[in-house]
């Protein structure tokens, strides 16, 4: 049976939104700092602000200052409900984001591939490679931050700025309802290798094929979740 890999950072989501709905953290309160809810629940500082990144992107907090968070005015039934949130745990919802993150990534892939750069190609490179030192030292954190750099600098070097932010709000509702996992991690990173070969070499026709089977393999691991 092949090993899941589940991001700390849904530890830090469930222990923000389980305190909503049991009102232990009520519109407007102030979140514990990050240092504090690192130490409680035995997570890197950094899982701490992607979760509360991916939290501000859905609306249930606010960010001051870069530092502290608050408690956005919402009743926890708003925010815990799946479909009032427009989050709904099930495949459809799956299956139609990962229609739009390929729909996207489409998108830029095209762009970004007659717009490349050397310096462009020496940025991905540095990326994947980061990747690839992450998987081998079983830093899962890094690994998937370093993940979701690779495709944002897609967005970036197709210079299309709406829809990478499209793309950031997907991929922080995949990670907010605990579907960012990965089964086969080595697989994972083959995969986009394989989109960074494609887009190196200009092809379009199989840079998409690649990334559209990137998605959809994950997919099928997401779905299994549900099960």
């Amino acid at each position: 049976m092949q090993k899941i890999i589940e991001s700390s950072t849904d530890k830090v989501i469930s222990y923000i939104l389980n305190g909503i709905k049991t009102e232990k953290l009520k519109p407007g309160s102030k979140l514990p700092g990050q240092y504090k809810i690192a130490s409680e629940l035995g997570v890197a500082r950094g899982c701490v602000r992607e979760a509360m990144q991916a939290l501000k992107i859905v609306n249930i907090i606010t960010i001051l200052h870069g530092k502290n968070a608050f408690i956005n005015n919402l009743t926890p039934e708003l925010i815990i409900s799946p479909i009032k949130i427009s989050i709904p745990l099930n495949q459809k919802y799956l299956k139609d984001l990962t229609n739009l993150r390929i729909n996207l990534e489409s998108m830029a892939i095209t762009s970004a591939i007659k717009k490349l750069t050397l310096e462009d190609i020496k940025e991905l490179e540095k990326i994947i490679n980061l990747m690839e030192f992450y998987k081998t030292g079983e830093q899962l954190e890094e690994y998937l931050k370093n993940d979701l750099a690779f495709h944002l600098k897609i967005f970036e070097i197709a210079d299309n700025p709406l829809n990478k932010v499209i793309y950031e709000f997907v991929d922080s509702c995949i990670r907010l309802n605990r579907f960012f996992t990965i089964v086969d991690i080595q697989g994972h990173f083959n995969r986009h290798k394989k989109i960074f070969e494609r887009i190196v070499e200009k092809d379009i026709k199989r840079a998409l094929k690649q990334s559209s089977k990137n998605y959809n393999i994950s997919l099928k691991s997401q779905i299994n979740i549900l099960k």
